[in-house]
């Protein structure tokens, strides 16, 4: 269960910046702009050459630390790693990792008598859709700070 809620952290930190990533046609790595990052969060932004570093801590103190390869050649996610404790080396727990996902445009089925919002037991794909692969080529990179998050 304990390692369940690294991944889940991880996870978390990792989709919250990724969502950041501005997707174009051209990559342009060296234009990452932290003008709107506020430096005393408590989520810890840096960067280098086709890099952006974070590293935050839960609640159980534990850091986790997520590596971006901007290049555009490489994969987009380099290492999620953690550490429990300070001062201890940093576990990875996974290198090298490319976002892979499918968009699917279709319309869904609202003969589900539910009083959710959302309908999550319909397959669009048993109807006409049109099921799209993700384009991720790196124009910018923008990271925003907003009532102590990024």
């Amino acid at each position: 269960m304990e390692n369940r809620n690294f991944i889940q952290n991880a996870t978390i930190g990792t989709t919250l910046l990724f969502c950041l990533l501005t997707a174009c046609n051209q990559p342009k790595s060296e234009k990452i702009d932290l003008s709107q990052y506020d430096a005393s969060s408590p989520i810890e932004v840096t960067t280098k050459k086709n890099a952006l570093q974070v590293i935050w801590q839960s609640a159980d103190n534990t850091q986790f630390r997520v590596d971006f390869n901007l290049s555009g050649i490489d994969p987009l996610i380099n290492i999620i790693s953690y550490a429990s404790e300070e001062n201890v080396p940093f576990t990875t727990l996974a290198r090298n990792i490319q976002p892979d996902f499918q968009i699917t445009e279709g319309i869904r089925d609202s003969r589900f008598d539910v009083n959710w919002p959302w309908i999550f037991f319909d397959d669009p794909n048993s109807r006409a859709s049109k099921t799209f692969p993700p384009v991720i080529d790196l124009k910018n990179v923008e990271v925003q700070s907003s009532e102590g998050r990024v």
